[in-house]
């Protein structure tokens, strides 16, 4: 292998045309030493209604929930 080859990998979509889907990726970070505990969800829905990307982030040391639509 070439050391000065670079390989991107891509998400690829596995929606297949579907117009009612939900897409989305799940990422939590704790540490107990720092009192942390947090969840982001970044996802898209192709609600035919309402089709939109958006993150959620949970707080689960404040207790709370923040959705970001774009």
């Amino acid at each position: 292998m070439n050391p000065d080859t670079h390989t991107i990998h891509r998400f690829k979509r596995r929606s297949k045309g579907k117009p009612n889907r939900f897409e989305g990726w799940y990422l939590r970070i704790t540490d107990t030493e720092k009192d942390v505990n947090m969840a982001f969800i970044l996802a898209e829905t192709g609600f035919m209604e309402d089709a939109h990307a958006f993150m959620q982030v949970f707080d689960g040391h404040a207790g709370t929930n923040r959705y970001i639509r774009f």
